[in-house]
Order: C-alpha cells, then structure tokens, then sequence
C-alpha cells in the first residue's frame, strides 16, 4: 500500500512537471510571435513616415485603393470574395475575404505600400434541408507591397487557423480522411489541430496580357497536437501564370490562369490550380470572374491537409 500511494504521488508530480513544461512552451512560443509581429510592425510602419518625408513630390498616403501586388487569380489560398460549387463532391466552397491599403509611401522612387488581409473560407455539403458545415478556415495577413516598372513583389506574413463545424459527425464520406487518436467512441469528437503563421515573399512581372509569378512560403510556427509528430517540414514554394486578352473597350474578356504549389510536408508533390473563363469589367478594381476550374492536389482545407482531390468546380469570384 505504502509502495503504491508513493507511485501515485510520483505520478502526479510527473503530471504537474509535464503540464509546467507545456505552459512554459506555450508561453515562449506566444512570445516568439509578438517579438517576430512587433519587429514586422516597427519596419513597416516606424520607418515609413521618415521615409516618405524624403521625397516631398508623393506625400505618405493613408488608405490607398491602388494595388502594387494585384492578386493571384488561381491561388486557392488568395484572400477573395468568391462562390464555388465542386460538382464532384457536391460541396459549396465561399471565402468572405477583403483586403485594405492602409498607407502608402515612396522610398524615393519606389512606392512601398502596407496592407491587412483577412478571410473566412467556408465548406458546406450540398444536402438538404440545412448544408451542414464542413469545416471553416480563417486567415489573417499584413502584406508589404512595392513595384517597380513591370516587377511587383510582396513580403508578407500569414495567419491561419482551421476548425471543423458543427455538422461534421453527419457527414459520411470525410470522416476517414482524418486521422484522430482515442478510442472509438470519440472518433469524431477530436478534430485535428491546424494553427500555423507563414511569412511569403513573392514576385511577379506583369506585360499587357501576361504574369508571371513565383515565390517562397516559411510556416516558421506550426501548432500540432499532442500526439502528432512535431517534425518541422515548413517550406512550399509557389508558381503561376495569368494570361487575358483585355481590348481597351472590352467589357468582357476571355483570361487562363494557373498555379502550381508544392509543399515540403507532403513530400514536395506538385499540386495544380487552373482556371478559364471571363472577366466581365472595365475597373480593375471592380470586376467579377466567371471561370470553370480543375483542381489536382492536396485540399485546401486545413483539416483535411492529407486528403489528395481531383475536382472540377464552378467559380464566380469578384476582385476589388
């Protein structure tokens, strides 16, 4: 008995030593990113204003409209307003995404501008009578833009977290492409845990009728559950091109677009994003797209990060 109450008292000093050492993990790594937030924000918005007082002829500007980085029309990851309907899975994809210029200066020539970013990305199963959700992907980014002549490029950093829905434990045919740890009887009961920040540097080069892009993506934090391997694999590398045949009047006008990405976590595979359709406006600013889309990858939801896809989708997106 005396043997056993001491091996239970050990137990729960071990208990108590490994929940302090969780908390203190968390507590640097939260630490880590307002260090990392903070120094982004000490460069971009400390140094501007003695930047901009450089070069009295483009005063710094508070909330442009102008774009330097426009966005990448076939990025599933592009912070958007769009509607999707994937006719293979009979599933309905929305993103509820805007972005915002929040200041504008010149460091002499060049103009460098600061953003905010954020996005909702929503799945829902096509089943009536309610559309039980999926899962719900939220996304919040700070780009930094400049561009020179035809070459745009962006530095920003990424916030992404993913969270299954209510309706999950109704919907039959996505329940075995998660892998959760217990017993049975809590199978779907434990989502996966999906929280990570990126930093991204991109540049493009942009003609009359065609873009080119490519850049890096660094998860430097990746949350992951307890039982799940903390073995860090955090760069992707992303590629696209854009091509439309705007006339000067065209009010619509046919485009194609296409991104290729390949992460190190699943193995470098390539997976593709192709879009062609139209775009029907003038503005650049305000215009919507019409695209048929063929998807062949990795999902694009988090929870679902391992599932491989091939889909054919309906797109109607609107780029402001």
């Amino acid at each position: 008995m005396r043997l056993a109450k001491i091996n239970m008292q050990q137990t729960r000093h071990e208990l108590t030593f490994s929940k302090v050492s969780i908390e203190k993990v968390n507590l640097m790594t939260t630490q880590k990113n307002i260090l990392i937030l903070a120094l982004f924000f000490t460069l971009n918005l400390g140094l501007s204003p003695v930047f901009a007082q450089k070069d009295g002829n483009t005063p710094f500007s508070l909330f442009p409209r102008q774009r330097l980085f426009t966005p990448r029309l076939a990025d599933p990851s592009e912070v958007q307003l769009s509607a999707k309907v994937r006719t293979g899975r009979r599933e309905f994809n929305g993103n509820i995404g805007y972005s915002v210029g929040l200041l504008q200066f010149q460091l002499k020539k060049l103009p460098i501008q600061l953003r905010i970013e954020g996005n909702t990305f929503i799945v829902l199963k096509i089943e009536s009578p309610d559309f039980p959700v999926q899962s719900t992907d939220y996304t919040l980014a700070f780009p930094l833009d400049i561009q020179l002549g035809a070459f745009s490029s962006r530095l920003m950093w990424t916030h992404i977290s993913s969270h299954l829905g209510d309706d999950f434990n109704r919907i039959d045919d996505v329940g075995s492409t998660i892998v959760f740890y217990g017993d049975e009887s809590a199978y779907f009961s434990k989502p996966k845990k999906f929280s990570r920040e990126f930093l991204q540097l991109f540049g493009a080069v942009n003609t009359r009728k065609l873009r080119l892009y490519s850049g890096l993506i660094w998860a430097y934090h990746i949350v992951v559950s307890r039982l799940e391997t903390a073995e860090s694999k955090p760069w992707s590398f992303q590629a696209g091109m854009e091509w439309h045949n705007r006339r000067e009047r065209s009010l619509i006008y046919p485009f194609m677009a296409i991104d290729f990405k390949s992460r190190q976590e699943l193995n470098w595979n390539i997976e593709l994003n192709w879009q062609t359709g139209f775009i029907i406006g003038k503005n650049r600013l305000r215009r919507m797209r019409l695209a048929l889309e063929i998807f062949s990858g990795y999902s694009n939801q988090g929870q679902f990060l391992s599932r491989k896809e091939r889909d054919i989708n309906m797109v109607m997106a609107f780029d402001y």
